[in-house]
């Protein structure tokens, strides 16, 4: 297993090279992916009153129509975004006309957040509050129709795998290097389930949140597809704002960086590949060497005060530095 993972990550890493030569590459000098983690906590932290005020100061990144990719890194020189044009524009129209065949959807609420005016359904594999992970509820209710979307999304989800492959290795080994139970599956490519969102016509602006559930050591990879214009991604901790055209994909760790989108003109759907934490929760109660993304993180605040957060089973609390002394968290190795 870990031979063949080596092998893809480096086959990835040679495809970006030869399929995306040039970036437009931007480094933000005033956040880290490390101060980032320091910051995390699984509980939604509020935005500061002034928060729509700051956002119209924020950086606006075109997506120009040659579809060149952006990478934004931040100051320890790790990768916060990257925005890539997919290759299969084909495979991306038939999956807005799929998610049109899915049974009716109901807007997302997660831990009392109301993520905004779209409607979702979770595909794939997960393991909340469950000894093993299973196939989410809302696919087998679905039955043929989220299986029709889950062949056509095999394409996108496996482009979507090359580019983590690409710009991360570590962390595209670390999402697959470990089994799941029989009769579970990683159903979209790297990752173990997606989430899959249709705004309708107009949809009016979301709603600012963290996906919290979610590793803050990894990346969650979205498509936007379907015909619009505007509902752009709003990254609050990068005061950046992202213009998403259909087909356009963006790689980054949802976790860590408070989003939204703009208000969308046209109908605009997406789909948002993830692993959570819980999968973690898993694999570390049949595998000793599994590291739960959070518990057992010494965290260091601004202030020389120290916490530990949740706990840990299996080592004592431990702290991890970068080069440049930010603090990293357990899955610093990747």
């Amino acid at each position: 297993m870990a031979k063949a993972l080596n092998k893809r990550a480096k086959r990835c890493q040679r495809l970006k090279d030869k399929h995306c030569p040039i970036m437009d590459v931007h480094k933000l000098d005033y956040i880290s992916i490390g101060e980032l983690r320091q910051r995390f906590s699984p509980q939604h932290q509020p935005l500061p009153p002034t928060v729509d005020e700051e956002v119209r100061g924020f950086k606006f990144y075109a997506s120009p129509d040659d579809g060149k990719p952006l990478a934004i890194y931040g100051s320890d020189n790790h990768l916060l975004a990257l925005r890539v044009r997919s290759k299969k524009p084909k495979d991306v129209q038939k999956l807005a006309s799929a998610i049109d065949k899915l049974p009716a959807m109901k807007e997302f609420i997660s831990k009392g957040i109301h993520r905004g005016p779209y409607k979702s359904i979770h595909l794939g594999t997960w393991a909340p509050y469950m000894p093993e992970p299973k196939t989410t509820a809302e696919q087998r209710k679905a039955g043929s129709a989220a299986t029709e979307l889950m062949a056509i999304a095999k394409p996108i989800f496996d482009e979507m795998t090359a580019i983590l492959g690409g710009v991360d290795p570590g962390v595209f080994k670390e999402f697959q290097r470990r089994p799941l139970p029989e009769g579970a599956q990683r159903a979209c490519g790297a990752w173990a389930s997606c989430v899959v969102n249709n705004g309708g016509v107009d949809a009016d602006e979301g709603k600012f949140h963290r996906d919290v559930r979610e590793s803050p050591f990894g990346y969650s990879c979205a498509i936007a597809c379907g015909n619009f214009i505007d509902g752009h991604l709003i990254m609050y901790e990068l005061r950046a704002i992202l213009e998403m055209k259909p087909g356009d994909i963006i790689l980054f760790p949802d976790s860590l960086i408070t989003h939204k989108n703009t208000k969308v003109q046209g109908c605009r759907k997406s789909v948002v590949a993830f692993t959570q934490a819980n999968m973690f929760d898993y694999w570390s109660r049949v595998f000793p060497d599994v590291n739960v993304p959070w518990k057992g993180w010494l965290r260091i605040y601004a202030n020389g005060k120290k916490k530990t957060v949740g706990s840990s089973r299996k080592k004592e609390p431990r702290e991890c530095r970068s080069p440049k002394g930010k603090i990293k968290g357990p899955g610093a190795r990747y």
